[in-house]
């Protein structure tokens, strides 16, 4: 899989987003070498991406504080610091269990964290609701 194929992925699905190629890239590139981002795949290529990651501090408001800089990271703190689950794309159920059980692995707390997402342009903090309906797909 190469991150041309992320990002045809991406623009494919999501009709509506709004970075260019480089900036999606860009994006990809540092969620992969962080460990934030979720891929599967399956005999027609990409079925599903998500990222997600711990924030460095807790959310302020602002959209800002959702995209903080590589600086304020720190591996440390990810057990007990609010999630942010940026972007999400499945295509298929098969992908979205997949996903969603690495993202459990990847953040074993994630029951007692708080989590925000960017959805149409605004903050949403979001519940355990989803998770849990896609955990129990998987039993």
């Amino acid at each position: 899989m190469l991150l041309t194929d992320l990002i045809s992925f991406i623009k494919e699905t999501h009709k509506k987003f709004p970075w260019a190629d480089g900036a999606i890239g860009q994006y990809l590139s540092w969620a992969f070498s962080k460990d934030y981002l979720f891929v599967e795949s399956d005999e027609n290529g990409i079925s599903g991406m998500m990222i997600a990651y711990p924030l460095p501090k807790a959310y302020d408001g602002t959209n800002e504080s959702l995209l903080p800089s590589d600086i304020e990271f720190n591996k440390n703190s990810e057990k007990w610091s609010e999630l942010c689950i940026m972007d999400a794309i499945f295509t298929t159920v098969e992908s979205r269990k997949r996903i969603v059980g690495k993202f459990m692995q990847r953040y074993p707390n994630w029951e007692s964290q708080t989590k925000w997402a960017v959805r149409k342009g605004k903050v949403k903090q979001l519940t355990n609701k989803y998770i849990t309906l896609t955990k129990d797909l998987q039993k």
